[in-house]
């Protein structure tokens, strides 16, 4: 089998002809790993690395992580993004303006160089940290483009040409639609809008649900092998069970469902 059968094959809950081997290979590792290069891919990079070590991939690429409104300014939604360093820490400041409100989120991560693009940034402020910026964001936030979804698919592509049998391709995708809203409205506020007013927090989550169907669903239908999905934040230390089934699960299982729809 080559590496891409192999993991294919496990996945569809087969048996292969061995236990694939498959580590996580991320910007930090892959900086180390090429220490000469002023950047690094988690799927270009990624490739070569498991050509000379031979392990079976799975390239977990970042590309798509962030959705299409948080990338570009559309009618009615024009963002503006700057970045300083300061000690060491890297701010990065959004702006979007929609009409009558101007929505900001900042978050600020170590510089780590040339592995900077693996690191997670913390928040310092939240993107609909207030009831007014979430209505506007209800309000304004525009739907994928067709521009963005051709360049998910061109993209796709060209990652199939660079990995050929050596893994699949399994970047992160916008997703989960909890997390997602975490990011953008602080998981202290979200856990408790259902009992603040759960009509409201039922259209942000069903707005992000649709959103996150129609990206991810489309992300699926290229020819990636997989779409990842980050861990939960909501879990058994955060939430119970009854609050689980009542207020996530049912958005989440829509996720899912559109990606397995979309092969």
């Amino acid at each position: 089998m080559t590496p891409r059968d192999r993991l294919l094959t496990t996945l569809r809950g087969q048996i292969p002809d061995r236990v694939p081997v498959a580590p996580f290979v991320q910007d930090e590792y892959l900086h180390v790993a090429f220490p000469d290069k002023q950047s690094v891919d988690r799927v270009v990079d990624a490739t070569a690395l498991a050509e000379e070590l031979d392990f079976d991939l799975m390239a977990k690429h970042r590309a798509f992580e962030t959705p299409h409104f948080l990338r570009r300014s559309y009618p009615g939604w024009q963002l503006r993004q700057q970045s300083r360093t300061e000690r060491g820490i890297r701010h990065t400041r959004t702006e979007i303006s929609v009409p009558g409100r101007v929505l900001i989120h900042e978050e600020a991560a170590p510089e780590a160089g040339v592995a900077s693009s693996g690191v997670h940034a913390s928040v310092e402020k939240y993107l609909l940290a207030e009831e007014d910026d979430l209505k506007a964001f209800l309000e304004h936030v525009p739907e994928l483009d067709h521009e963005s979804a051709g360049l998910m698919a061109a993209t796709a592509d060209g990652w199939r040409e660079v990995i050929g049998d050596r893994g699949v391709l399994a970047p992160w995708g916008w997703a989960g639609v909890y997390n997602a809203a975490c990011q953008l409205r602080g998981i202290e506020t979200l856990m408790l809008d259902p009992y603040d007013d759960e009509e409201l927090f039922r259209e942000f989550m069903e707005r992000i649900t649709a959103l996150m169907e129609d990206y991810n669903g489309r992300l699926a239908a290229t020819s990636l092998d997989c779409v990842g999905i980050q861990g939960h934040m909501a879990n058994s230390r955060t939430v119970s069970p009854d609050y689980y089934r009542s207020f996530i699960q049912q958005y989440e299982k829509r996720v899912i469902d559109a990606i397995h729809r979309g092969g």
